[in-house]
């Protein structure tokens, strides 16, 4: 029997006896044939694997000897046909070429379920593809870490950054699938899934499937932390919000529904003005990049017409934002900011939670509220904004989301935070307080996420630190991306 194994640690047995491939570059030559099994390798990228930039003054005839002496280890000394089934290393000109068996390597095994597997899935026949699933995973003897290589690919580093990656994940994707096939009563698959985060606390989908499998087994407040450890994780290692698989379980552990609304104040009829105003919704609802949240601060004293121009602005961008426009005062009659873990227990319930869903307080709160709006379009309106700690916790983790954050100011920590320009809704630019602007409903306008930058040179020296107005015709040009 000829087995080769390179699905954990190196191993080839021969004739039912194991033999031993101790020399390195024995190791990285044989690694390299059996991942192309069957295939020609050529000179050049054997040279590669074998010694990266550092090559002998005669590479040719350095290879040539270490193909000799791993010919000696798999008894093929000549490179000729020996026993019937043992495999040769064949010079073929350009190249060295392993011939065996596809069979005899664990690597055409394992895709080979796994192929097999996918045919019965597309089928239906979840029976004969959890046999396969079983039959790939069990050609694996080690489950590299999250970060780590295969054992058998660490001796050639190339092949481990390049081949290593996408093996684990065709892996995982099968482990996966077994836990979602198996059955396994809750008191075995819950703690299988644990070590599985434990070892990929980045990867989403394990996560999911954690959640999913505390609920099933009715632990719902298991399961809540766990999502909330899900969430803190993404979010510290990747910057990333719940994906909506993630999201969906935290749907189902809630049993909630989603409503979308208006809720904002009952004010007169008003029609924005202002060129300036084109560049505000054009902040809101341009997603240049994709991750980064919409968000605007605009600076203008607290007054009805404040808050008219507010809500004109959420019904300007009704269709942009179909889940909801939500109007939220940050600071209470008496001038005191409102606790904003309330107002975000508020806003839950406005968005339909069932209220044994909300959490109580802490990160807990914040992390149900981003998750409840993670695969929505809402305009949250955030009206006497007095400092940065008001609106942290209330902006969404989504891009799918825009906030507009208002205060008498255009406060600086979201300046400083967000990277911001200023526009003037009525239709100038500039970089400075406005001595004037309390003449204004609305006045300065900062577009969060975009850099900073200084004035234009003909502006610089315009008294107020602040340009001129400059009419314009049409819509106004949208501050530029960078």
């Amino acid at each position: 029997m000829t087995d080769f194994r390179l699905l954990g640690a190196l191993d080839v047995t021969l004739d039912g006896v194991r033999v031993p491939v101790r020399a390195p570059k024995q190791r990285a030559l044989l690694v390299t044939l059996l991942l192309r099994a069957n295939d020609e390798v050529p000179m050049d990228e054997l040279y590669w694997r074998l010694w990266d930039q550092r090559l002998p003054a005669a590479p040719a005839a350095a290879l040539h000897v270490h193909v000799a002496r791993l010919r000696a280890v798999l008894g093929d000394r000549s490179g000729t046909a020996g026993r019937e089934g043992r495999p040769r290393v064949r010079s073929l000109g350009g190249g060295y070429l392993l011939q065996t068996p596809p069979e005899t390597v664990d690597l055409f095994r394992f895709r080979s379920a796994a192929q097999e597997a996918l045919r019965a899935r597309q089928s239906g026949d979840t029976t004969s593809e959890l046999t396969h699933v079983r039959a790939a995973l069990g050609e694996w003897r080690d489950d590299p870490p999250a970060g780590m290589a295969i054992a058998s690919l660490a001796v050639v580093p190339s092949l481990a950054a390049e081949a290593g990656p996408a093996l684990i994940e065709e892996r995982l994707r099968l482990l996966e699938r077994r836990f979602e096939l198996e059955g396994y009563p809750p008191s075995e698959l819950v703690p299988r899934l644990r070590a599985l985060v434990a070892l990929h606390p980045t990867r989403e989908r394990p996560w999911a499937l954690l959640v999913a499998a505390l609920r099933r087994a009715g632990d719902r407040e298991a399961a809540m932390v766990a999502y909330d450890e899900a969430t803190a994780t993404l979010r510290t290692r990747l910057g990333l919000a719940p994906g909506p698989e993630l999201t969906a379980e935290y749907r189902r552990i809630t049993g909630d529904r989603w409503h979308a609304r208006t809720d904002v104040p009952a004010v007169a009829h008003r029609t924005l003005r202002g060129d300036g105003w084109a560049a505000v919704i054009d902040a809101l609802t341009s997603r240049h990049d994709g991750t980064a949240l919409p968000l605007v601060s605009l600076a203008g004293p607290a007054s009805e017409e404040r808050t008219a121009d507010l809500v004109a602005l959420a019904g300007r961008l009704r269709e942009e934002f179909p889940d909801g426009q939500w109007y939220v005062r940050l600071t209470g009659p008496d001038g005191r900011p409102h606790d904003p873990g309330r107002l975000l227990a508020r806003l839950l319930r406005l968005s339909g939670a069932a209220p044994d869903a909300i959490p109580a307080g802490g990160r807990q709160l914040v992390n149900a509220y981003r998750a409840r709006l993670s695969d929505r379009r809402v305009l949250l309106l955030l009206d006497d904004a007095r400092d940065a700690e008001q609106v942290r916790d209330l902006l969404p983790g989504t891009s799918r989301c825009a906030v507009v954050a208002v205060g008498d100011d255009v406060r600086p920590e979201l300046v400083a935070l967000h990277g911001a320009r200023s526009i003037d809704p009525d239709g100038s630019v500039g970089t400075g307080p406005c001595r004037r602007r309390r003449q204004r409903r609305i006045s300065f306008l900062t577009v969060a996420g975009q850099p900073a930058e200084p004035p234009p040179a003909e502006h610089r020296d315009h008294p107020q630190g602040q340009a001129p107005a400059t009419p314009r015709s049409g819509r106004a040009a949208p501050a530029r991306h960078r």
